[in-house]
């Protein structure tokens, strides 16, 4: 076979879609409504259905695997779901009836990936309890323990889950949460439950008493909001949410193969905990359990599992895939191994750069003569969390899709672009103790109101699909009123800052014009200058270069006036990054407050972009 080296007129590798869907509405208001007409295979009762169902009509095949070394520590379907009722039985047997798990009970995890937690998520919902994963950040000693105090407090959760028993002591005890109602994988302490003891347990009927009693109103599980602007809400996930999300992500597709993942995203988010883990189960497909991170010094675990196992589907967020890009250019055993059994590419979190996606796709063409679809997806924790996927071949970064089927938008104009909203089956029922802010989410149609912008691909053909226009929270007014599309900008300025930039902060509230702060790649800048120099006079010329033709025929609310280079990265420990690997502009921007004074002052250093001629 000749190898097409030409990447823009590579054939995509076809992943087998089905046909797109999409009923257009438009009201005299100027609202749009969006549905996917598509009808949804069975939906199935619970969470726990599909487990079952591989377990006994693909016992053998693996359900999850975890790195021990050099090697992996494999779960088939069959021993999975029966370490799954012995965990289940084990809870119902702790403390007799007073301390078993009934519906709505809740157990509060503080864990990483892994098998232990895995079997633990759904043993409890197989007792008939939901359970919360929280971020494991939010249990040690430098996050203050006050995210995990208004969590713990609001859900007031019967059992914890620990991956440490002693690693998270003092947050513990922060919680004043006693030691017999708390289960540890590693170093149990006095009092505590081993977690080998629940799998030891012999399951009986008790398990599927409890299992009988659950319907798609039960809760499955409470996930935390990023809690970005004040505490964290509470969001349930029932099993109606969950099974339905599964099942509308499984409807787009025309493939019934069971996919192979290695994946790293945390299960305390929607996008790991629901989108990838969950709708694994629903398909019946094989997930390798990533301990590395979306970071340079974290990422050669994951280029070690990558070249070890061959997955078929791979997602990950977009800081994730720029450090992939690196070393699959680095690493032609990798990339053989990588773009192997390949059939789909999909971002979340945040939208994908135009660099990070052509050199991707560079190396796949050199490799299989192919180019890999990107696929991306579109959600919120409330809305477990997939409403628009691009369900199509596709080489268009930024794009949310259209909606899944049995789902509803609703558009409302603002500003040139449109406010979304969303009706559907997978819509949370609302937070946890919190009524105020259930009913504050939600619009008079019961639409549940993202805060996200958007805006269509082609207004002339929405069947083309929406694309991200900000978060509505995150714009701001310049001094001459006019709004700022912030996530927008920052997607565009980081692509046209073609790799030197690992991601930007965009400021410029009250001011005459847009700032931006860049986090740098530094493999870049020393490929440019030779040095880990952010004030380079190359690397100035580069900046403003990328500035100007960005800037290039935009309305002032979109040029960039002002860039200042950071030396340093962003700091995960105090929230900066959250741990699906995107940048929270609210807390970048409050974090650097002092320098986007100094970019601002009237003798600033900053470098001027600029402005057409």
């Amino acid at each position: 076979m000749t190898t097409v080296l030409d990447v823009e007129t590579a054939p995509i590798r076809e992943p087998g879609y089905r046909p797109r869907q999409l009923t257009v509405t438009r009201r005299e208001t100027g609202e749009i409504i969006l549905q996917n007409p598509a009808p949804l295979p069975p939906v199935p009762k619970t969470l726990l259905q599909p487990l079952a169902h591989w377990a006994e009509t693909a016992p053998d095949r693996l359900w999850l695997a975890e790195r021990q070394g050099e090697d992996w520590r494999r779960l088939t379907y069959q021993d999975g779901w029966q370490s799954v009722q012995a965990v289940a039985q084990g809870l119902l047997d702790q403390g007799l009836l007073d301390r078993g798990l009934s519906k709505n009970d809740g157990v509060l995890s503080l864990s990483a990936n892994s098998l232990a937690h895995a079997q633990m998520i759904m043993g409890t919902m197989a007792a008939g309890g939901a359970i919360c994963p929280v971020t494991p950040q939010y249990g040690r000693h430098q996050a203050g323990f006050g995210k995990l105090k208004s969590a713990y407090d609001r859900l007031k959760p019967k059992w914890i889950f620990l991956e440490d028993g002693e690693g998270y002591a003092a947050a513990l005890a922060h919680l004043g949460h006693p030691a017999e109602r708390t289960v540890a994988v590693h170093r149990p302490q006095p009092g505590q439950v081993a977690f080998v003891d629940l799998l030891a347990t012999r399951p009986t009927d008790a398990v599927s008493k409890a299992t009988s009693q659950i319907d798609h109103d039960t809760p499955a599980k409470y996930l935390l909001t990023s809690g970005s602007t004040g505490q964290p809400k509470v969001v349930i996930n029932t099993h109606g949410n969950l099974c339905t999300n599964g099942t509308q992500i499984r409807a787009v597709f025309a493939d019934d193969q069971p996919i192979t993942m290695v994946n790293a995203l945390p299960w305390s988010h929607s996008l790991g905990g629901n989108a990838v883990f969950h709708m694994l189960i629903t398909q019946g497909g094989s997930l390798y359990i990533d301990h590395g991170k979306p970071t340079p010094e974290g990422f050669g675990e994951t280029v070690r599992n990558l070249k070890d196992i061959a997955p078929t589907y791979h997602l990950a967020v977009p800081a994730a895939f720029a450090l992939l890009a690196d070393a699959l250019e680095q690493d032609d055993d990798l990339a053989r191994n990588f773009f192997k059994d390949m059939k789909i590419l999909q971002y979340g979190g945040a939208s994908l750069g135009e660099d990070v996606y052509r050199r991707i796709q560079a190396v796949a063409v050199r490799h299989t003569g192919e180019r890999i679809t990107f696929a991306a997806g579109y959600g919120a924790t409330e809305t477990a969390p997939t409403v628009c996927n691009v369900h199509w071949p596709n080489d268009r970064m930024g794009m949310l899709g259209s909606p899944v089927p049995g789902t509803t938008l609703k558009l409302l104009p603002v500003a040139g672009k449109y406010e979304l909203r969303v009706k559907g089956p997978q819509v949370t029922p609302g937070y946890v103790g919190d009524p105020e802010a259930t009913k504050a989410a939600f619009d008079d149609e019961g639409f549940y109101k993202l805060g996200d912008a958007v805006t269509f691909v082609d207004p002339d053909h929405p069947d083309e699909g929406l694309k991200f226009a900000g978060r509505l929270s995150e714009d701001f007014k310049l001094q001459t009123g006019t709004w700022v599309s912030a996530g927008a900008l920052r997607v565009g300025v980081v692509s046209a800052l073609d790799g030197l930039a690992r991601d930007v902060i965009v400021c410029g509230e009250n001011q005459a014009d847009v700032g931006v702060l860049i986090y740098p790649h530094y493999d870049r800048l020393r490929a440019l200058c030779g040095a880990h120099d952010v004030t380079h006079p190359a690397v100035q010329q580069q900046v403003i270069q990328a500035l100007q033709s960005y800037n290039a025929h935009k309305p002032p609310a979109q040029r960039v006036g002002r860039v200042m280079v950071l030396d340093a990265a962003p700091d995960a420990a105090c929230g900066e990054i959250t741990d699906k690997g995107y940048l929270n502009q609210a807390i970048a921007r409050d974090r650097h407050g002092d320098v986007i004074a100094h970019l601002y002052a009237p003798d600033s250093p900053c470098w001027r972009v600029p402005a057409e001629k």
